[in-house]
């Protein structure tokens, strides 16, 4: 019963997608409706267990966890689609710039989708550090013949040669191939991996600010993500090995006898980025893991530690905007995460950063119960979604393209009987010609033949 109401929700455009996280496992199961919004249908939100920093550390923990977002998912929406999109991140992933070139063989055609493909295989041969491999090739500009630089050349003609430039994503095997075993290890299969931060800025960027520039930062738990856009292109992504979790290791740290869990749940629930806004007078108790013994925290030195490890991030994430050479005059910077969601962490942005910076969660882009999803923490979920959803309309527009090409019937009475006339000539005249080389093969050997015995004769007279 189950499967056909799977096949039945497939076939009416499901698709889904699953954010494997150093904190949580979010699996999302979604359609399109008919004004052309995402809807989702179930989501599985569940504590991550086997990550850290990104990666996987743990696969069977990691696969249970990934299991319990499914279950969750499937059961509030009746189905969830095997073939998933996968958020791929964690400290070993980088990205470099890569050049490649084609000289076109016919300069006079417009260039086609075969040459930017060309091309793109071209740029799937930069050079790999041992125990890397290549995530994803991302183009970014095209020059054309030595003069003009533009986006997106094909159709543009004639040209002698086109450049083109790439940002190639790696990632280490071993981590890759992890994650992917956990996935599979849970009964799914790896349909397309996106890059994290790519997918949090569908969610949460605009078309106009992805083409003015601008540098996301997705401050997650074990990892924080920045992309840099510009021109409506990715120029650079990075990792950086410093988020929401070194926060709440201070804080565990700072205070005697205190849990990394309790230490979580007094940050998300009375934590503040700014100390200057927290009151001196106020404090909270806690009991330690140990002992079980009462003991208290002023929120003041509660924020005065969220304050710096906050600083930290943010510091870290500047410089590395900074020393990319697309990071230069980049007019706005935007954060989002579940690291973002601290209290006064959008007033702590603005004094460290001199430039427009915003937080922003993905409001509005999907249709989900009491606006759950409108919230920084699953911006990477709502873009890997997202992705999904592109993926399948793609995938739609292929299969009626198939469907509209007219097949021929080889079966056909006329094509058959044309095909048998024309192999029938080509035996006949096949034919003729060996006839006519035998014919004159054998005259040949009669008049040699001739020769000999006309010479013998005029021996014997002798």
């Amino acid at each position: 019963m189950e499967e056909n109401v799977k096949e039945s929700h497939e076939k009416s455009g499901v698709f889904s997608a699953i954010d494997v996280g150093t904190t949580k496992i979010v699996a999302l199961v979604g359609r399109k409706n008919e004004e052309g919004r995402i809807e989702v249908l179930g989501m599985g939100d569940v504590d991550a267990t086997g990550m850290a920093v990104g990666t996987v550390i743990n696969a069977s923990l990691a696969t249970e966890s990934i299991k319990k977002a499914v279950a969750h998912a499937r059961e509030e929406a009746g189905c969830f689609p095997t073939c998933v999109v996968v958020g791929v991140a964690g400290r070993h992933v980088h990205s470099m710039t890569h050049s490649t070139g084609l000289n076109r063989q016919d300069s006079s055609q417009p260039i086609s989708k075969d040459d930017l493909e060309q091309l793109e295989m071209g740029a799937h041969n930069a050079p790999i550090s041992y125990g890397e491999k290549i995530i994803d090739v991302i183009p970014i500009s095209y020059v054309i013949d030595n003069k003009e630089t533009i986006s997106n050349p094909e159709g543009v003609g004639p040209c002698h040669r086109i450049d083109a430039n790439f940002n190639v994503v790696y990632g280490k095997i071993d981590d890759l191939n992890l994650l992917q075993q956990c996935i599979e290890g849970a009964g799914l299969t790896v349909g397309s991996v996106c890059l994290e931060p790519i997918a949090s800025a569908k969610a949460v960027l605009s078309d106009e600010q992805r083409k003015n520039g601008v540098a996301l930062i997705d401050i997650g738990g074990g990892t924080s993500d920045i992309a840099i856009f510009k021109d409506g292109k990715l120029r650079s992504v990075e990792i950086v090995s410093i988020a929401g979790n070194n926060i709440t290791s201070d804080i565990a740290m700072s205070c005697d006898g205190m849990s990394f869990e309790v230490a979580e749940s007094v940050k998300i629930g009375h934590g503040r980025a700014v100390a200057d806004f927290a009151k001196d007078n106020v404090v909270l108790a806690y009991k330690t893991s140990s002992t079980d013994e009462t003991k208290q925290l002023s929120i003041k030195r509660l924020a005065q530690i969220i304050q710096s490890r906050a600083e930290d991030i943010i510091d870290s994430a500047q410089f590395t905007i900074g020393t990319s050479p697309y990071g230069r005059d980049l007019p706005e910077v935007v954060v989002t995460g579940g690291g973002a969601n601290l209290k006064d962490f959008t007033v702590l942005l603005k004094y460290k950063i001199a430039k427009k910076t915003s937080v922003k969660a993905p409001a509005e882009v999907v249709l989900y119960k009491a606006e759950t999803l409108s919230n920084s923490r699953y911006s990477t979920a709502v873009g890997l979604l997202m992705r999904a959803a592109e993926i399948y309309e793609q995938e739609q527009q292929n299969q009626e393209i198939v469907e509209e090409t007219p097949v021929e019937d080889p079966s056909a009475p006329v094509e058959e009987m044309e095909v048998v006339a024309v192999e029938e000539e080509k035996v006949e005249k096949k034919t003729k010609e060996h006839k006519k080389f035998g014919d004159r093969l054998r005259r040949g050997i009669d008049f040699i033949g001739k020769k000999l015995v006309d010479g013998l004769d005029m021996n014997d007279e002798n």
